[in-house]
């Protein structure tokens, strides 16, 4: 058991180290903080108003989203042949995007700057929620953000993906790419002069040398990671001179 004395002399050696520490700079903070989850960065809050401040601006941005069917839409989407709940199905769709467009646009819109933004969204019907992706990562973009995660599960039997290059022929800032259920198309033109990590899982590259050609855009590439991916060629690596680290 702890004396008083030993007590008081913990508690200002603590002190002396949190003080220490929230004297670093605020982009070296909250890099070290983008290690942690959300919740550990909230509860720091409590230690300061310093650390209170370092909270407030946390700028990792996390969403998760899941589009929950009924059994009355599964029986819709089989061909049940009455057709009344049409429109039915269509609103509750449109409604839950409209939410969620609310939701990312408000987050985004408040926050100076966003060091990482994730996005996890599963929705049945691609061709509504694209136009709302491309919004969405377009604005975040606009934040500055240096890693971008994201992963669009269309929850269908067959497998759906969406259309990336347009967002990442625009995301030069960016220093991580991590994509799931996403396409490459034949025009894809990557200038990725600061990507260092990207991670590619169930994925799609539709033409020959597309993937060669996407890392030939990423010169300062260090990390490459694909898996369950569909490429259309012999994979075929160019001469990376940064590149540490490979796995297909």
């Amino acid at each position: 058991m702890e004396s008083g004395n030993e007590v008081r002399t913990r508690t200002i050696l603590d002190d002396v180290s949190l003080g220490n520490f929230s004297r670093l700079p605020g982009s070296m903070i909250h890099h070290m903080c983008s290690f942690l989850y959300a919740r550990d960065v909230a509860r720091t809050s409590i230690l300061s108003k310093s650390w209170y401040c370092v909270s407030a601006i946390y700028s990792n941005i996390t969403f998760h989203f899941t589009y929950e069917k009924s059994k009355l839409e599964d029986l819709f989407e089989r061909g049940f042949p009455d057709g009344r709940f049409r429109q039915q199905v269509q609103r509750k769709k449109l409604d839950f995007l409209v939410q969620t467009d609310k939701s990312i646009r408000t987050r985004l819109e408040r926050e100076a700057n966003v060091l990482r933004f994730y996005l996890h969204i599963d929705f049945p019907n691609l061709n509504l929620l694209a136009p709302g992706i491309d919004g969405w990562i377009s604005l975040a973009l606009k934040k500055n953000i240096k890693e971008l995660v994201l992963c669009v599960d269309c929850l269908n039997r067959i497998r759906s993906y969406y259309n990336a290059t347009q967002f990442v022929s625009l995301a030069s800032c960016l220093k991580v790419l991590s994509l799931g259920y996403c396409t490459f198309e034949s025009n894809l033109d990557i200038k990725l002069p600061q990507l260092q990590r990207i991670s590619l899982r169930d994925s799609c590259f539709a033409g020959r040398s597309l993937f060669e050609r996407f890392l030939c855009g990423c010169p300062v590439i260090e990390y490459v990671k694909i898996w369950f991916c569909k490429i259309d060629e012999h994979l075929s690596i160019p001469n990376l001179p940064r590149l540490e680290y490979l796995s297909v």
